[in-house]
Parts: structure tokens; sequence; C-alpha cells
């Protein structure tokens, strides 16, 4: 029998597709999508800074010119992070665990365990917070044109109230003459429940509003009404307060039955037959709430972090990759604490030292973005309390083709299409669509990059893995080597 060849393309990753016939990956792991194939993730290096005291519940980061400025809420302060130290800028007891940043001019805002708080900022230097007087007690905070809005509020909750215009210091009574004159107000939603999230600038709405099973869209249309507000989904709205991910004119989110994206004039589903339910199946469901997102401007990718059901209390294991432009999703097992967009910051050689010798860096090169000054980046707390950045080695990556079936064959091996010399493969197969799937043993490629393997299956799929720390650019998949069999 003649050796025949055929390509198995490590498609798109859809775990809740069927596998028969199809033509998606059935396991992709610690990998980015790419146009054809899959890229590198990287994971969290730590930065040569002390660690928080405790757990971040909130990070934040703004820059002015070359100065920039990057805090941390915890459970117990704020912290700014000057001079290579954690300094604290505010402490005290809170109601509720609630925490969030949003910047307005030469000030950041701060809600602290549902208060309102504000400190000035100079050239990246962050003052003491202080309580906003008249502000309501609220659970998020969002900028919306020249307006600070406040949502959730804790003697309403289906309310969201706005500042003065152009004033988010000033919070008159909602209906009084100050109050009109300011064009500061509110606005209660009856139905839809608690209000989750504000995001300003989404699309083409001035704010999408997100409540537990409804979204609103916010348009500012001036005195006497000041705000319009059209309902945009009436069935579905936030499950997890901060799993909203601003990916610019999209919107991605967690919904109580899967993940969907809205621009504003609608909403549709992403993650429908293809990861919905492995994630509900993968998420540990007491902890479903405190799924975090955040866009990676460098790679452009939404990742939300989650908790397994193996995952530390306060910890999150796992990632969940999904890339707007592209439409393909992926995952990783990567622990964190808080993954956060921050503004590089440049390190002198002195400073490099905390690194270690130059061959041992865990971002890579001296070219890591990391190293520079004023890139956007994604940045993030791991385990330890210590800030990283997301430019570490690479993490390890599983990567399963399409399965094939072309009656029975006797496979002689799989050839690897990916510039990585380490890369490992095995085979998976079957005999019987009903059977369950049986592995091979892992092999290397010989000489002629051939991994071999003898293998005798009518179903067979190839599964790549790459050692964590390898220099890979693309895995786009692998080359089947075979000859027929006799068959029925």
């Amino acid at each position: 029998m003649a050796l025949k060849r055929i390509t198995l393309p490590f498609g798109p990753w859809e775990p809740d597709a069927a596998r028969m016939g199809g033509t998606q990956s059935c396991e992709v792991r610690g990998a980015l999508p790419a146009a054809r194939g899959w890229r590198p993730l990287q994971g969290l290096s730590a930065l040569p800074y002390p660690p928080l005291p405790e757990p971040a519940l909130a990070a934040f980061s703004c820059r002015e010119g070359e100065a920039i400025s990057t805090l941390a809420a915890t459970a117990g302060g704020i912290f700014a992070l000057e001079n290579g130290q954690w300094v604290s800028r505010h402490s005290g007891e809170a109601l509720t665990q609630e925490r969030g940043f949003a910047d307005y001019g030469e000030a950041v805002y701060a809600l602290f365990g549902g208060a309102l708080l504000k400190a000035g900022i100079d050239a990246g230097s962050v003052g003491g917070f202080e309580p906003v007087q008249g502000a309501p007690k609220a659970s998020c905070l969002a900028v919306v044109r020249d307006f600070l809005f406040l949502g959730g509020l804790l003697d309403d909750g289906r309310a969201v109230r706005w500042s003065g215009l152009d004033r988010p210091d000033d919070w008159p009574d909602p209906g009084s003459d100050e109050a009109q004159f300011l064009q500061s107000d509110m606005q209660i939603f009856p139905t839809g429940g608690r209000v989750q999230a504000v995001l300003g600038g989404v699309g083409g709405a001035d704010a999408l509003i997100f409540l537990e099973s409804a979204i609103e869209r916010a348009s500012y249309v001036g005195p006497p009404y000041l705000f319009q507000f059209d309902r945009v989904e009436r069935r579905r709205g936030l499950l997890a307060p901060k799993s909203a991910v601003d990916c610019g004119g999209l919107c991605c989110f967690l919904s109580a039955d899967g993940w969907h994206a809205t621009d504003g004039a609608g909403v549709r589903p992403i993650g429908l037959e293809r990861v919905d339910r492995w994630f509900f199946e993968h998420a540990e469901p007491s902890r479903l709430a405190e799924t975090r997102g955040v866009y990676d401007p460098r790679q452009r990718v939404a990742l939300w972090s989650f908790a397994s059901p193996l995952a530390a209390p306060g910890l999150h294991d796992r990632l969940l990759i999904y890339s707007p432009e592209l439409d393909r999703w992926s995952c990783a097992d990567m622990a964190s604490v808080l993954l956060f967009p921050d503004w590089t910051r440049g390190f002198s050689l002195e400073e490099l030292d905390a690194f270690g010798p130059l061959d041992s860096f865990g971002v890579g090169s001296l070219d890591a973005a990391s190293l520079l000054h004023g890139r956007l980046a994604l940045f993030g707390f791991d385990a330890s309390n210590r800030l990283c950045s997301m430019e570490g080695p690479a993490l390890e990556a599983m990567l399963e083709s399409a399965e094939h079936g072309a009656g029975r064959v006797f496979l002689h091996g799989f050839r690897p299409h990916a510039d990585c010399a380490r890369a490992e493969l095995m085979p998976l197969f079957r005999t019987r669509t009903m059977d369950a799937r049986r592995a091979g043993p892992w092999s290397s490629p010989n000489r002629e990059g051939l991994c071999p393997l003898r293998v005798s299956a009518r179903w067979f799929s190839a599964r790549m893995r790459i050692p964590p720390g390898q220099n890979w650019r693309h895995a786009t998949g692998v080359e089947a080597v075979f000859e027929e069999e006799g068959d029925v």
C-alpha cells in the first residue's frame, strides 16, 4: 500500500460542538487564537516590587504625560505604587467588599465598600483619599460623557445616579432646583433586577447599564430629560458584575445562560454550542459571580479569570480567552488574584538587578514591553500578592486537531506544523464512533521531523504538547502519514 498524507489543522476551539465530522479543535489550552492556528500565551512574571499586604480586590492605572499612577484596593485599604513601594492612601473598615476606580480630570475616584472617595493626582503622585460629600453609597461607578455615574445604590439596587455636569464632586438631591441646574439626577429601573455594572462609551451608546436580567442603553439628550434610557435586552443581563469587558465598540459579558456580546444596539450569543457548557462544567458554581474580565490591548483579546472547584479561596486558577476580531476562543491554566491593564514603567540598570542574571529574566528579553516606559499592557497580582507583568515564559500549550475518519487506516506517524523543536505528539483514536477515544504514547520528532507511531484505527486525531518556556510563534496543525487497510 502506498503511503498517504493528510493535514489535520488546529481549528477553532469549540468543546461544546460535536466532534465527529467537525473541523474544530477538541482541546486548546495555553495558547492564543491566530488567523491560522495558535500563538503562545505568556504567563505572569513578578516585578521587583514588594507584595501588597493582602489580596487586591481592584486595581487601576492612569497616565498623564510620562507620569503613571497605579492603585490597588484591598479589603483594608487603598495603596499607590510610588518609588517602587506600595504606599497607603486610605485605610479603614468597609461595609462590603465592593472596590472600583475611575479617573476624572486631575483626580481619581474610588468606591471603597460603597463609599465614594476622591484623591488628587499630581505628576504621578496620588494624595490621600477623602469622602465625597453628598454622594450616595453604591456598588459600581463609571465616567459617562461629562458625568460620574454610580450604580447599584445601596438604598435602591435598581437605581443609577449621576453627578452634576462636569462636576463629579456635586451630588445635590435628585429633583431639587440645584440638581436641575447642575443636570444631576437619578433613574430607577422598575424591572430587570439590581444594577450590576455601568460602562461608559460602548459602541454608539453613551453608556450601557447592566442589570441582573436586562441591559439598558443611556443616551444624553440634554435638559430637561438629561438622559434617555432604552432597553437593549429584556431577558438576560449580567451574571458576574466584573465580567463585562469593553473590547472597543463591542462589550462581551457573562449572563446566566452563557457568553454574549453587545454593541449597544443588540445582543448576540458568542458562546452558544461553542464554550458555554464547557465553562459552566469547569467553573465552581458557588463562585461564578467572582468571574472577572479584562481586555489585553497588546494581544487584542478579552480574558476572564475564574475559579474551578480546585481553586483555593480568593484565587482564580483558570482563564477563558476570546478574540472579538477573529471570533475564536481558547483557555489556559494560570493562577492569579486579579488581572488589569497598566502602563509599563522603565527600569534602570540598577533596578534590573532585582530580576537576577540577564539570562534568567522571567520577562523573556530586554525588549519586553514591561521593561519599557509608557506601554499599555496586561498586568496582574499572583498568589503572593506581587505585581506581575503578563510577559513571563510561555505557558504549556496543549493543542488537538479535528478528528479525521476515512475508513480503517494504519498510522505511521505525525509531523508537527509548529516552529518549535520540542513539540511532542500523541495519537487519539477509536474504531467505532460510540467508543471512548484511546491515547497512544507521546513521541518526539526524529531527524525527518516525523513523530513515529504504529496505530490502526478508523477515527483519529493528534494532540500536540509544547512544554512551558519554549520560544515559538505559531502552531497550525499536523501532517498525518498513513496507509489504508482492508475495510468493510
